[in-house]
């Protein structure tokens, strides 16, 4: 009998830990996903205005647990594109405008009851005038640390966990040591793993992103998860090339490394042997598999694969 009863708390657990797998959605279509897949949670992003309303009654309707990926929607106040905004840009307009954005997300996180608000690090910078050399790599940990310490403030302001999350194509700031430095700077910041994003730093500064994910485990509070192809030398990229690199491919269990595929299971390895109860967010485009038939079947696959390490822990 006692063992029946550990064989059912252990259920209980690992079912619970279920609840920490979710997917980034964008407009209301795509939260039938949710359902379809048996997830518990959303991230929501860049939602049409007159969709707010919807999503919101759709949230409370569904009990959902969800986080805001800042941001929740494109403000009418807002020139620039709100995605590209982050908190490491030497730009100080843009950075007085990411700050107001973040603040604001924080009201409607606040006002929605969302478990964290997620932004971005680093501006994608591959394209700005940062490249012809006007920024140091100790400049720009200054803008990073500077840029830390206000969001932790605000967060502490608003009661709701901030996530910081590494976008990609930074020269200045992405190696495993500085984001290290980072959390240990301020441990109250929560990351979140882009795993598209660090193959595409990997291939483009030359680092392992397996090594990475080792050093920076301890850190690391979500994942969004998606997956890409070989993607070979990375030099001199142009815009039509860095579009494409931006493309998020479902995972799936037929992607192998051996074909060029980012290892998925050996990362989830690594991520949940140091934190269990890290957040899965898949994240894909919808137009690379419009049939969803895949997505589906490396999203059973991903679950399968998380309860069966787990249970190794």
């Amino acid at each position: 009998m006692e063992t029946s009863q550990r064989i059912l708390r252990s259920d209980q657990i690992v079912a619970a830990r279920d609840q920490e797998m979710g997917m980034v959605i964008a407009r209301m279509a795509h939260t039938e996903w949710l359902q379809i897949n048996e997830l518990c949670r959303g991230e929501f992003i860049n939602f049409p205005p007159a969709e707010l309303d919807l999503l919101y009654a759709y949230i409370q309707d569904q009990g959902l647990r969800f986080g805001i990926h800042c941001p929740l929607f494109q403000p009418t106040w807002l020139e620039e594109k709100g995605l590209y905004l982050a908190m490491l840009d030497q730009n100080t307009k843009r950075r007085r405008l990411f700050f107001r954005l973040v603040e604001e997300n924080l009201e409607w996180g606040s006002r929605w009851g969302a478990e964290y608000v997620l932004v971005h690090i680093q501006r994608m910078m591959l394209f700005d005038t940062l490249q012809n050399g006007e920024l140091s790599t100790s400049d720009a940990e200054a803008l990073v640390w500077e840029g830390a310490a206000r969001l932790d403030e605000l967060s502490q302001q608003y009661g709701i966990p901030i996530y910081v999350e590494n976008a990609l194509g930074c020269p200045f700031f992405y190696e495993s040591e500085q984001y290290i430095a980072l959390f240990e700077r301020f441990p109250r910041l929560r990351f979140c793993l882009d795993i598209g994003h660090l193959l595409v730093d990997a291939t483009l500064y030359h680092f392992r992103a397996d090594r990475f994910i080792e050093q920076i485990a301890p850190y690391i509070r979500s994942l969004h998860l998606y997956n890409k192809p070989a993607l070979g030398k990375l030099e001199n990229v142009t815009f039509e090339q860095f579009q494409k690199l931006r493309h998020k491919f479902p995972v799936h269990p037929s992607q192998s490394p051996a074909d060029g595929w980012n290892d998925t299971e050996t990362f989830l390895r690594i991520v949940l042997r140091n934190n269990e109860h890290c957040i899965i967010n898949f994240e894909v485009h919808p137009s690379l598999y419009p049939d969803y038939t895949y997505t589906q079947e490396g999203i059973r696959w991903v679950k399968a694969l998380r309860r069966q390490i787990l249970a190794q822990y």
